[in-house]
């Protein structure tokens, strides 16, 4: 099925194995719910800071960057709502790293 060959492919693609012990959790739309940011619905940064956050901690930066490169759809849409963007370190944890990763692949 298609979320089998989703977890295939990605396994294919990352430079990290997954045994039979680990939880994949993978996020899939019902249909007719899929919908791209936009001017209204950004994509926020402290949802991404979570995503990578996971990344980090399970894979390294290397899961982190894997994830970057084999998500699709990022967005113009942007909007940087973290309650700290004055002071990240109180926050966002390893966010200089997060943050570094999102300047190193941006477009």
């Amino acid at each position: 099925n298609e979320e089998t060959t989703t977890i295939t492919t990605y396994r294919e693609q990352a430079n990290f194995d997954f045994t039979t012990n680990d939880n994949i959790w993978l996020y899939v739309p019902l249909p007719g719910h899929t919908h791209y940011a936009d001017e209204t619905h950004p994509l926020l940064q402290s949802y991404v800071d979570t995503v990578l956050q996971g990344c980090l901690e399970w894979g390294g930066p290397t899961m982190a960057e894997q994830f970057i490169l084999t998500t699709g759809g990022w967005s113009e849409y942007f909007l940087n709502d973290t309650p700290s963007s004055r002071r990240p370190w109180l926050f966002r944890k390893e966010y200089n790293t997060i943050d570094e990763l999102l300047k190193k692949y941006e477009e």
